[in-house]
């Protein structure tokens, strides 16, 4: 009944040509970071599926392998990272997934409604996600509380809450205006089975409460910045400035989600 959630990736090296790399000469965490970066440049963040086409979203492998590296698509956390870790598992890597909390203070309640990654390297460990609409390490994360880490141009600290949680901290750069610590997630490190995310899956997506079902967001990382659409506001950031405009109609937003994003949606609005 599940076996879809665990079948192997159907062509590893057409994925890999989908985010630009070839097969690695290692499995080591250089490698998981070119892996993970490359990701981020070239498969979007993508709700339109839930919030904008009414589409419930299938986990099984071979659907997701269809979508987003066939037809090019991008997906939401349950998607872009189950099939990242599948791809990561085949290629070699001892790695599992993860339950994560969205966070917006450090005092947030909210549901593990996210999906993040776990990769061992001998006794040390790190966290991964592609698949998240905010601002996300462009690299692996080591597990190690406390410890200030350089990734990108960006500072993480992560720091522990509790027994197998973590808060995950973006440090600001020394030109932004706020100064303090900026949490994004909470990090559970308990290991799950992709059949573990159907139930928090079906809550995001299926039903007139569903979370992701009010407002269509797509998002992705570039060379200099990001760019992202949420509903019909278009915001794109290059070399730290900011720009942000409203798209006005259904043909501006369709070519826009092609040239930032490479999602072609022509007939199906």
């Amino acid at each position: 009944m599940y076996s879809g959630l665990y079948a192997p990736i159907p062509d590893i090296d057409k994925y890999l040509e989908r985010i630009g790399l070839s097969r690695p000469e290692k499995i080591d965490l250089e490698s998981l970071n070119a892996i993970i970066n490359a990701h981020q440049l070239h498969i979007p963040y993508d709700s339109l599926d839930v919030g904008l086409l009414n589409r419930e979203i299938s986990l099984n492998i071979e659907d997701l392998f269809n979508k987003i590296i066939i037809n090019k698509r991008g997906g939401y956390c349950f998607e872009i990272n189950g099939l990242f870790m599948k791809l990561l598992k085949d290629l070699g890597f001892d790695t599992h997934s993860i339950p994560c909390r969205v966070m917006q203070t450090p005092e947030t309640i909210a549901p593990a409604f996210h999906r993040g990654t776990v990769v061992k390297f001998g006794d040390k460990k790190y966290f991964c996600d592609v698949g998240c609409g905010g601002s996300m390490p462009t690299g692996a994360v080591e597990i190690t509380d406390g410890l200030v880490q350089q990734i990108g141009e960006n500072k993480f600290v992560l720091k522990k809450v509790k027994d197998d949680w973590y808060h995950l901290f973006r440090i600001p750069r020394e030109d932004e205006e706020n100064q303090e610590p900026q949490i994004s997630l909470a990090i559970g490190m308990i290991e799950y089975d992709p059949v573990d995310f159907l139930p928090p899956n079906y809550m995001c997506s299926v039903g007139p409460n569903a979370r992701f079902r009010d407002k269509a967001w797509v998002n992705m990382r570039t060379e200099t910045g990001s760019v992202s659409i949420r509903g019909r506001e278009l915001t794109v950031v290059d070399n730290h400035h900011k720009t942000v405009r409203t798209i006005e109609n259904d043909e501006e937003y369709l070519q826009a989600l092609k040239k930032y994003f490479g999602i072609d949606l022509y007939g199906q609005i």
